[in-house]
């Protein structure tokens, strides 16, 4: 499964996902009482990479919250 950052800031970020059945996009919007997101729950993946996509979008949440220090630039 093949996951691009399209964006990410404090108020939003933009994860595109590639399914098998296609090009899903999944928007983290920063709300008054944390972040919120669509559930990915029933979009055309195994269960090993919902848990993996389940880690990246706490990781972007990390990053939109200024949380994280780490840093991750991949050019690949």
């Amino acid at each position: 499964m093949n996951v691009k950052v399209k964006k990410i800031s404090i108020e939003e970020s933009i994860l595109e996902v590639e399914t098998i059945s296609g090009i899903k996009e999944l928007v983290i919007s920063k709300t008054k009482h944390g972040h919120s997101y669509d559930d990915f729950g029933k979009w055309d993946i195994t269960d090993k990479q919902y848990y993996e996509l389940e880690e990246l979008v706490d990781y972007v949440i990390a990053r939109m919250s200024d949380d994280s220090e780490l840093n991750v630039l991949w050019d690949c």
